[in-house]
């Protein structure tokens, strides 16, 4: 049986108590939830565990802001996340996504199925956006110790990229450069 360990950030009892309370009802997968109350706790269970989907509560640590989805995504960019927000936040929560949340629910208003198919697309949603950072950084690493000077111009004859190489062919550095029209 599949296993999913799921990091709560809610310092709300009754939030978190209803979130569990849904996740043990799931019969496949199972679900281990790690409760933080405060941010403190948060390194050890991130030390000492694997966790596949994080939700953080918006109004964790008494905030009411999208800060807690920002701290998180700087410990660890890799770690998918699903918002928290209250009926009225609604708003905050899409801000949340436009942050790097692949999600945002509404507390008291899911389910069984509703959480399982947001962990479910979030956790997919975030190896597809893994992957294509992978890639980017490969070919980030393949142009930049190219031997060959490689200039990208867009289609409005801008220079948008320069690898070292082009940068000593030409002989300017790369910011003086990229945005510069190319008569």
């Amino acid at each position: 049986m599949e296993t999913i360990n799921v990091l709560l950030l809610e310092d709300n009892p009754r939030d978190a108590r209803l979130l569990e309370m849904v996740l043990a009802g799931v019969e496949e997968p199972h679900y281990n939830v790690f409760h933080c109350k405060q941010r403190n706790e948060l390194r050890s269970v991130l030390d000492d565990t694997k966790i596949d989907v994080v939700f953080i509560s918006l109004r964790f640590q008494k905030t009411s802001s999208i800060e807690p989805v920002l701290s998180m995504i700087k410990i660890d960019p890799q770690i998918p996340i699903i918002a928290l927000c209250s009926v009225l936040e609604e708003a905050l929560g899409r801000s949340a996504v436009q942050a790097g949340a692949q999600d945002f629910l509404t507390k008291g208003e899911y389910d069984e199925e509703v959480l399982v198919r947001s962990i479910h697309y979030a956790i997919s949603r975030q190896e597809v956006i893994n992957s294509l950072t992978a890639i980017e950084d490969r070919t980030h690493l393949i142009f930049e110790s190219n031997l060959d000077g490689i200039v990208v111009i867009d289609k409005d004859q801008v220079i948008q990229y320069v690898n070292p190489t082009g940068e000593a062919l030409i002989g300017k550095i790369k910011e003086e450069l990229v945005g510069t029209k190319i008569e």
